[in-house]
C-alpha cells in the first residue's frame, strides 16, 4: 500500500516551509454540515456530524461522521489557526453567507457582523 501525500496546502503560519502530509490508505475523507463540542478537564471532544435532510426532512436528524479528541492546548491553537485562516478567507472573497435564523439560533450575531465589517476593511 502506498501513502497518498498532499502538498502545496498554504500555511496560515508566517514564513512557514509548506510540509508534506502522509496520508495513508484507509484514512476516511469525511464531509460535516454540524459540529458539537464538549469541554472537560482534559481535553475537547469534537463531533462532526451531518444532517440527514433527505430521509427525514421535518426532523432535526444528524448522523456522527467523525469524533476528533484534542487538547486544550491542540484546541486553542487549532481556533487560532482556523480563525486566521477564515479571516483571509473573508478578506479575499468576502463574508461568508448563512442564514439568518441559523445565526440567531446559534448566538452569533456580534461574530457574524464582525465578519462583514472586516470584508469592508
Amino acid at each position: 500500500m502506498s501513502d497518498k501525500q498532499e502538498q502545496g496546502r498554504e500555511s496560515v503560519v508566517p514564513d512557514e516551509k509548506p510540509s508534506e502530509l502522509v496520508v495513508p490508505d484507509g484514512v476516511p475523507d469525511v464531509y460535516a454540515d454540524g459540529t458539537r463540542f464538549f469541554l472537560s478537564p482534559y481535553g475537547l471532544t469534537v463531533y462532526l456530524q451531518q444532517k440527514d435532510h433527505l430521509q427525514e426532512p421535518d426532523r432535526n436528524v444528524a448522523h456522527l461522521v467523525c469524533k476528533v479528541n484534542m487538547s486544550h492546548a491542540q484546541a486553542w491553537v487549532f481556533s487560532v489557526m482556523l480563525s486566521r485562516l477564515l479571516d483571509r478567507y473573508v478578506r479575499e472573497v468576502g463574508p461568508i453567507p448563512l442564514p439568518k435564523k441559523l445565526v440567531a439560533d446559534l448566538k452569533l450575531e456580534d461574530e457574524y457582523r464582525e465578519m462583514q465589517r472586516r470584508e469592508e476593511d
